[in-house]
């Protein structure tokens, strides 16, 4: 019979993830505005993606840590290994900034420009 070496630790996990608070649906963005959620990791399950996009719409939150270790230790433990794990950060406003014009000019594509450009 194998017995595991790190069975304190193990079980330590699995009594945690006993603990681990009933999963809730929640609108991501409502997540990552929250203090009570804002820069931790959340593990989720049953995520809704915005149409054409990577961003998170509406998520299954399954548990969240501060220590991603942590939180990855404990979903191991609870067998649960199939969840997303992201971050909840508030959306940064992108500034679009217009497009600045390079001061070189792009090389050249044909023999006949390189001949222009050296005569």
């Amino acid at each position: 019979m194998n017995v595991r070496r790190d069975e304190p630790r193990h079980a330590q996990l699995v009594a945690q993830a006993s603990r681990v608070q009933r999963r809730f649906r929640a609108r991501w963005q409502d997540l990552c505005a929250s203090a009570q959620f804002n820069g931790r990791w959340a593990a989720l399950d049953n995520v809704a993606f915005e149409p054409g996009s990577r961003d998170p719409r509406e998520v299954d939150v399954v548990d969240i840590d501060d220590d991603l270790a942590s939180l990855c230790a404990r979903m191991r433990a609870a067998n649960q290994t199939a969840c997303c794990v992201l971050q909840c950060l508030p959306k940064a406003k992108a500034k679009v900034s217009p497009a600045k014009r390079a001061s070189v000019p792009p090389p050249p594509r044909h023999e006949s420009e390189i001949r222009r450009r050296v005569s």
